[in-house]
C-alpha cells in the first residue's frame, strides 16, 4: 500500500494480506495505485461494450485523443432474451491491450442473474475457488472467441498494459477473464489491470483470495448506493456485522474504490477501502447507514447509481453519442 518493506510481522504494516510482497527480492517493486483518469477511460470502454459496433463507438468515445486498432467484437445469446458480448482492441496512445465485456442489457437480465446465483450451485474455476454459475456460463459463451485474439495481441505488444473492464454483468465476466489471463501466464501478471463498475460478488472466498493473489491491480469502483454490488448476499453472523469468508458463500475480491457523492465526477473524492473485513470494508459501500437506504423510498436511487458512473449512463451514452 505504501511501497515500503518491513520486517515480517511488523506492527507498522498497514497492508492487507494480499498486498504484502512475500519475496524480499521484490522489495522496491512499484505497488499499483488506483488512477481516476484511467478509471474514466475504462468506464468509457465498458460503455462501448454495450454497443453493437465497438469500432464505431470507440471513435466516438475517444475521438482523436486515442489511436486504436485490431477491434474484435463477439455477440452471443444469453438468458432473458439478451446478449452477452465483449470486444478486444489495442489503444496505442494509452499503450494498452483491452478486453471489455458488456453488462446487463436490462434490469430483467440483472434480476434473473441474481436469482440464478442465489438458487444454483457454484462452478469451479481452474485457478481456484468457485464462481457463480450464471456468470461462468455467460463467460464460457463469449471468452472462447475472444481469447485467441486477446492472447495474440498480448504477445504482439509485450510492453503494453493489459486492461480488463466491464460494468454489472460485464464486471463479473471481466473479473473471471483477468483471473484466467493471470493464471495461464500469458503475460507478466503486473501488466494486468482490472477496473470494474457496479460489480456483483463473482465467487466464493477461495476465488476472492486466488484472484487477489493473481491480479494485484484490481479495482472495484462503486458509486454511492449502487445496489448490485451487494448481490448476491454474503454470509454474516448478524445483518450489518460484516461479511464472513465461509464455504461457498459469495465474497468480494479486489480493492473497493468508493465514491460517496451523489454526483460522481473524475474530480470527486473517493475512498480506497482497505478496512475490515478484508475486501468487504464496513466503512465503504457496506456501511449499514449506506446500503440500508435502499430499503426505503429511495430504492430508485440505488438503481440509478448502478447505471450512472462518472456522470454518464454506462449502458446508454453511446446511443446518443
Amino acid at each position: 500500500m505504501d511501497e515500503k518493506c518491513r520486517e515480517k510481522a511488523s506492527i507498522f504494516n498497514k497492508c492487507s494480506i494480499t498486498q504484502n510482497i512475500k519475496d524480499s527480492r521484490k522489495c522496491g517493486q512499484k505497488i499499483p495505485k488506483y488512477e481516476p483518469q484511467k478509471a474514466y477511460k475504462m468506464m468509457r470502454l465498458s460503455g462501448v461494450a454495450y454497443s453493437n459496433n465497438a469500432q464505431k463507438f470507440l471513435t466516438k468515445a475517444f475521438g482523436s485523443s486515442e489511436s486504436f486498432q485490431s477491434v474484435t467484437q463477439v455477440f452471443k445469446a444469453c438468458p432473458s432474451k439478451a446478449f452477452c458480448s465483449g470486444f478486444t482492441a489495442v489503444l496505442h496512445t494509452s499503450k494498452a491491450v483491452v478486453v471489455a465485456f458488456r453488462g446487463s442489457e436490462n434490469f430483467k437480465q440483472v434480476t434473473k442473474g441474481i436469482l440464478v446465483t442465489l438458487s444454483s450451485a457454484t462452478m469451479k474455476l481452474s485457478p481456484g475457488g468457485k464462481v457463480q454459475a450464471y456468470f461462468k456460463n455467460a463467460f464460457d459463451l463469449v471468452w472462447p472467441e475472444l481469447k485467441p485474439k486477446m492472447y495474440q495481441l498480448i504477445e504482439r505488444y509485450p510492453n503494453y498494459k493489459i486492461w480488463v473492464t466491464g460494468h454489472s454483468l460485464g464486471a463479473a465476466l471481466a473479473s473471471i477473464a483477468s483471473t484466467i489471463i493471470a493464471f495461464e501466464r500469458k503475460a507478466d501478471r503486473h501488466r494486468i489491470e482490472l477496473y470494474t463498475f457496479g460489480q456483483p460478488r463473482v465467487g466464493d472466498y477461495s476465488y476472492a483470495k486466488k484472484h487477489d493473489e493473481l491480479v494485484k491491480a484490481s479495482w472495484r469502483v462503486v458509486h454511492r448506493l449502487d445496489i448490485v454490488v451487494h448481490m448476491p448476499s454474503c454470509k454474516e453472523v448478524f445483518k450489518g456485522t460484516g461479511c464472513i469468508g465461509l464455504g461457498f458463500f459469495p465474497y468480494h475480491h479486489g480493492t473497493e474504490i468508493f465514491y460517496k457523492e451523489e454526483v460522481m465526477t473524475i474530480d470527486s473524492t473517493y475512498k480506497t477501502c482497505l478496512g475490515l473485513p478484508h475486501n468487504e470494508d464496513l466503512r465503504c459501500s457496506n456501511d449499514i447507514f449506506n446500503w440500508a437506504q435502499c430499503l426505503t423510498k429511495i430504492f430508485g436511487d440505488c438503481i440509478t447509481d448502478h447505471k450512472i458512473y462518472f456522470g454518464q449512463s454506462i449502458g446508454g451514452w453511446w446511443r446518443t453519442a
